[in-house]
């Protein structure tokens, strides 16, 4: 049986680097190169992809639809995964990127991805995730594992998320309560709720483990 593995990123040396070692596997045909957010979307068009490896951080921009949140490089791949997962449910999608923060993983994983490599990892790396996937298994590290858990465990409101966007942009709660039009008494259980829900005894412990579980996402 053959399988099609898709490896999205820009950089050329990249690409010829690793597709090398990936299309030694027995059945593995790895297809053409895909440098964009917009030549990824042809790509996967175009074939029946069983495995794709994404770079994090991708040139040019998604289609309006999915522009939720504001626009950056950084960006770019965690919306291609949700769109992969969105529209091509079958295939199995890894991240890949030479940042390992948490952040960055958790991220990736809450948007449909199954599995991340470190982007520098060695080719053997690459071929054992690769194996690993055609088996429906991720290699994911346990610790990254245990903290997709706790960030699903986390659940907000759309108002919560409101307030703490703003609490970690270093607002009081007053300041809070005046660009959300709400009572400062209002924003005060706000954020007794975030306190709570995040296991946190103050503000700044509720920024932290929001970034760390990428509730709240914003680049490192």
């Amino acid at each position: 049986m053959v399988r099609r593995v898709a490896i999205i990123d820009d950089s050329q040396t990249f690409y010829e680097g690793i597709s090398m070692h990936l299309a030694q596997q027995p059945g593995i045909v790895v297809l053409p190169m895909a440098r964009s957010y917009t030549e990824a979307m042809d790509l996967f068009q175009r074939y029946d992809v069983d495995v794709a490896f994404i770079d994090l951080r991708l040139p040019d921009y998604p289609p309006d639809e999915l522009d939720t949140v504001r626009h950056t490089r950084a960006s770019n791949g965690f919306f291609l995964i949700e769109y992969v997962t969105r529209h091509y449910p079958e295939t199995f999608v890894i991240a890949m990127s030479t940042y390992d923060e948490p952040v960055y993983v958790v991220q990736a994983l809450s948007r449909g991805a199954k599995g991340f490599v470190h982007r520098d990892s060695a080719p053997a790396a690459f071929c054992q995730v690769l194996q690993e996937a055609l088996k429906g298994r991720s290699t994911l590290a346990p610790h990254y594992r245990e903290l997709l858990e706790r960030r699903n465990q986390v659940r907000l409101t759309e108002r919560e998320m409101e307030v703490l966007q703003l609490l970690c942009q270093g607002l009081t709660n007053k300041a809070i309560a005046q660009e959300l039009r709400l009572a400062e008494g209002t924003v005060r259980t706000y954020v007794e709720s975030l306190r709570q829900k995040f296991h946190a005894r103050t503000r700044g412990e509720v920024c932290a483990r929001a970034r760390r579980l990428g509730v709240l996402f914003e680049e490192v």
